[in-house]
């Protein structure tokens, strides 16, 4: 029943905030700076909001998602996305 597992992880990540911080450090190595940055993504936040809510300028936030993007080694966000909630 390993694909079971997988799809009940997947769940998790999405209805669980703090598995997917954890998973976001643990997979990616991001900072915790990063993984909020990392979780506005997943929620489709943008950048103007996600700057707003974590307290920071929206160039400062852009130069996170620069660094979560080169670690996990996408292009784009919407790859980031598709990786995070990628089977393992």
């Amino acid at each position: 029943m390993q694909g079971d597992e997988g799809g009940n992880s997947r769940r998790r990540r999405r209805t669980d905030p703090g598995a997917a911080r954890e998973e976001l450090l643990r997979r990616f190595h991001l900072t915790e700076t990063e993984a909020a940055v990392a979780e506005c993504l997943l929620r489709g936040t943008t950048y103007e909001s996600g700057a707003r809510q974590l307290g920071m300028s929206v160039n400062t936030l852009h130069s996170h998602v620069k660094a979560i993007h080169r670690k996990a080694g996408v292009s784009t966000s919407l790859e980031f996305v598709a990786r995070f909630y990628a089977p393992d």
